[in-house]
């Protein structure tokens, strides 16, 4: 019925005289390579959208000291006393 003239109207794949057109002549090996790579750049992608979202880290206002300077100790407690 309407099927058939449907199926008609498809477009024909062209009929090909080289050897290996079509066909995939990709090792594994370099599809797994192409895959990591895919992989590694969304991870990237994903972690620099999240580094960009957050806020930066507030400064603490607390006076600093310079690593040169002897902070005073406390006197030890007593123990005899």
């Amino acid at each position: 019925m309407i099927v058939p003239r449907l199926i008609a109207l498809l477009p024909r794949r062209a009929a090909s005289t080289l050897p290996g057109v079509g066909a995939v002549t990709h090792s594994p090996a370099v599809a797994s390579v192409i895959y990591y790579v895919i992989f590694m750049v969304i991870v990237l992608v994903g972690q620099w959208l999240m580094a960009i979202r957050q806020t930066p880290a507030q400064v603490d206002k607390a006076p600093t000291v310079a690593s040169g300077t002897v902070l005073p100790q406390p006197a030890p407690p007593n123990s005899g006393e």
